[in-house]
């Protein structure tokens, strides 16, 4: 299922991109800020929201002139994310941490409200590159971290000077992101961002 749905979102983003008429590149980075629930019988758990960074590049493609309002915007971009948690278990407090090593790619359908300011919003592929977990009693390498999981973005940019522009957006990213839950099984991850990138002309 899996590859069925990557090998058509990789036609239509083939065969949309052969249509566009005008494209712009770009670069970006930024602050991550992610947290996931945990799925369990723990007691007095709490989510933290814990820092990491993005950095990647995109290309945005118009269909009929370079002033569309409306536009195509396709991503790669490297992510360093942090889910944190903790909990009580057998009367002890513990903590867990999975630290996520990821390339997301989102395909984004961008509406341009001004000339500087737009909204996006669309599905994205994660590859897991690699992660590690640690908790109170354990810490190393996870090899059974899934490799593919689907997800969602939405977001804004503002265009601050000529390609220069701030973006904020959210990103959730849907379980499991271990195979059968282990170590621990998490729900949805929201990955909260803020970055700032520039885009050639």
């Amino acid at each position: 299922m899996k590859k069925l749905i990557l090998s058509t979102a990789a036609i239509l983003g083939i065969a949309t991109a052969a249509d566009a008429q005008f494209v712009r590149y770009g670069v970006k980075g930024g602050l991550d800020l992610s947290t996931a629930p945990i799925n369990s019988a723990f007691n007095n758990i709490e989510n933290k929201l814990s820092p990491g960074v993005y950095v990647g590049g995109l290309a945005e493609m118009s269909f009929r002139s370079r002033s569309d309002k409306f536009k195509l915007q396709v991503e790669a971009n490297y992510t360093l994310s942090q889910l944190k948690n903790e909990y009580d278990y057998r009367n002890f407090d513990h903590s867990a941490k999975t630290t996520l090593h990821t390339i997301n790619i989102p395909v984004l359908a961008k509406y341009f409200f001004t000339p500087r300011f737009s909204l996006y919003a669309g599905p994205t592929a994660n590859f897991n590159l690699g992660s590690k977990f640690s908790n109170t009693n354990f810490t190393g390498a996870k090899p059974d971290a899934n490799v593919f999981q689907l997800g969602a973005m939405v977001g804004a940019n503002y265009y601050i000077y000529k390609g220069f522009f701030v973006e904020a957006r959210y990103h959730a990213v849907f379980p499991d992101v271990y195979e059968n839950g282990n170590p621990i099984e998490y729900g949805t991850a929201s990955n909260f961002q803020v970055g700032i990138g520039y885009k050639f002309r």
